[in-house]
């Protein structure tokens, strides 16, 4: 398993991003547990870049072309977000 160090001055922020997109998936499961939820990986990875800030560059260097023009035309966004 791949362990990040993430610096004291940003533990805040990721902190909060991450259980911003717990809420998120929370919502989504209807009250059912997150730990037996099916979910798209692809999806749980564009909210996890979307919620650290990554420009478009950066998500398409993440996600790669194809995964990322699949992921915004599932939820209906442009390639300009």
């Amino acid at each position: 398993m791949l362990e990040v160090k993430t610096p004291l001055f940003l533990r805040p922020y990721v902190i909060s991003s991450l259980a911003g997109i717990r809420e998120k998936w929370k919502i989504a499961a209807e009250g059912k547990s997150l730990v037996e939820t099916k979910g798209s990986i692809g999806l749980f990875l564009y909210d996890l870049i979307t919620a650290i800030g990554l420009t478009l560059e950066e998500k398409d260097q993440v996600l790669g072309a194809k995964l990322l023009g699949d992921v915004q035309n599932t939820l209906g966004i442009s390639g300009l977000m």
